[in-house]
């Protein structure tokens, strides 16, 4: 028996199922438009934290960054895999004077980081959290955020104040709550503005492709850092925004 309900003010047919995602057609969808930040596109950048190339987290994050392409945006994909990142070892270096002693890849992402106005970190979950990868990132970035608010050594830059922040996360079934938990806690200890979350579900490489929702939320996530980074920087929450129907 077929019912319907309603999602973000449109109506949703429910299939006999029970799963109110098995069928999309008739979700919203909106068309935005990225503004220029000065005399420049702004910046969408995208770290992949996961181990396994053309994966689930992978093939979500590009089709977070292909919207905001879509859209205007200026985009790069980075892939942690492909860098040496060592554990941070507490020696508070980088909450002092901005600078790092451990010499790995680090000091080749630092600069992307901080040109990027909007930042969508992709993980798979694991043991109800992220990956090694993503995590290894996270400790080390977060004594610059200090330092760059502290004004150590002269303060010269906002951090991550003015950054949004986004994130994907691909699970095989559960633990997306509990990951996405863990990086609102890093995001809110730096100051991120935080965009907001997509969550996919699937077991093996380019399974995510059968997770309608989870692909919907990819796209819709890649509009709203858009909307948000145009929000920061002056523009409208609702500027250059256009909604139609999905037909499947």
């Amino acid at each position: 028996m077929m019912d319907e309900f309603s999602m973000q003010g449109f109506n949703v047919k429910r299939p006999e199922s029970g799963n109110p995602f098995a069928n999309l057609e008739g979700m919203p969808v909106t068309t935005v438009k990225a503004n220029l930040i000065g005399d420049r596109k702004m910046k969408v950048l995208g770290i992949c934290g996961s181990p396994r190339r053309h994966g689930n987290t992978q093939i979500m994050l590009e089709k977070v960054l292909e919207v905001c392409e879509e859209a205007g945006a200026e985009t790069e994909f980075l892939f942690l895999r492909d860098h040496d990142i060592k554990p941070c070892d507490a020696c508070e270096t980088c909450g002092r004077h901005k600078k790092c002693h451990i010499k790995d890849d680090l000091h080749l992402i630092l600069p992307k980081l901080w040109a990027a106005d909007g930042i969508v970190i992709g993980s798979p979950v694991y043991g109800m959290g992220v990956s090694a990868h993503t995590r290894l990132l996270l400790d080390r970035i977060g004594g610059f955020h200090a330092a760059w608010m502290s004004g150590q050594d002269g303060k010269d830059g906002p951090g991550f104040t003015r950054t949004v922040g986004g994130a994907v996360l691909a699970a095989g079934r559960v633990g997306g709550s509990l990951a996405w938990s863990s990086l609102v806690a890093e995001f809110s200890l730096d100051q991120w503005i935080i965009g907001g979350a997509a969550f996919g579900y699937g077991w093996d490489r380019g399974e995510v492709l059968k997770d309608q929702a989870g692909m919907w939320e990819a796209a819709e996530l890649g509009k709203r850092m858009v909307r948000m980074i145009n929000l920061v920087n002056g523009g409208g929450w609702e500027s250059d925004v256009r909604t139609d129907t999905m037909v499947l």
